[in-house]
């Protein structure tokens, strides 16, 4: 195993690109700590390279084909976005999980209407992992569900969850609209309640940006608003929360 002291390294460096998302490879990304990469392998994703703190390395799963780091604890202090580093981080190339076909065949898509925080979006991973799997599409400038970020918030679910995108909102509501595939948008002043909603054929659920909500391309588009019933006098939920409401009312309608 090869050991990295110098934090100028040139595979250092390449990991920073890729964490920052400044990389011409989008089909590779990076994560940290054993259970995200745990999640990773049990994802299907392979696996490209590991870097692991000195003294750590008895902790690192068998990884066949994997370069292996050995690095000193000021280098995996410049790899880790965390306050307290890691004792390991890895560079890992995505493994598309569901085709095309698959994603036009599901009967719910949840769409991120420019949904902004890495924070949201992985609680939206997650819950789109626990009820369904659900799809989601990601419409700019929501970020990837590989961003370091998102993963760490999902728990590692942002590395199963079926997604299209990005794509612009004004193409992704042309592509509903010639498939047959109404847009529901997500509104604290929605006309119809949740509970009320059984849709019969397939359907796409748009979730806006907290500060903007929905964006103009995506409203034009709608067949209609939903909002989730609340007490009177509180104006509305976070995003990633009417995300789960809606997505375990989705999984409940399909059962």
């Amino acid at each position: 195993m090869e050991t990295i002291v110098s934090r100028s390294n040139e595979r250092v460096k390449q990991f920073l690109r890729l964490s920052r998302g400044d990389s011409d490879q989008p089909d590779l990304f990076t994560l940290e700590g054993p259970k995200l990469l745990a999640e990773a392998i049990r994802s299907g994703h392979e696996v490209r390279s590991v870097f692991v703190l000195q003294g750590q390395e008895s902790r690192l799963p068998p990884l066949p084909g994997a370069d292996r780091f050995s690095v000193t604890r000021e280098v995996m202090e410049k790899l880790s976005a965390l306050a307290e580093p890691a004792c390991l981080a890895a560079v890992c190339r995505r493994r598309d999980l569901w085709t095309a076909a698959e994603l036009d065949q599901a009967r719910f898509w949840i769409v991120l209407d420019g949904i902004q925080d890495p924070g949201n979006t992985g609680a939206i991973c997650r819950s789109a992992d626990a009820f369904g799997p659900t799809p989601l599409v990601f419409l700019p400038p929501a970020p990837s569900p590989f961003a370091d970020k998102v993963i760490r918030a999902s728990a590692g679910s942002s590395l199963r969850v079926p997604f299209r995108g990005p794509e612009a909102p004004g193409d992704f509501a042309a592509a509903c609209r010639n498939a047959g595939r109404p847009v529901w948008g997500l509104a604290a002043d929605g006309g119809r309640e949740l509970p009320d909603l059984l849709p019969e054929t397939p359907a796409a659920f748009a979730i806006g940006n907290e500060g903007h909500g929905l964006s103009p391309e995506i409203r034009q588009s709608l067949a209609g608003t939903i909002r989730i019933p609340i007490t009177a006098g509180v104006d509305s939920l976070n995003a990633a929360v009417s995300a789960a409401i809606l997505l375990y009312h989705l999984w409940v309608v399909r059962k």
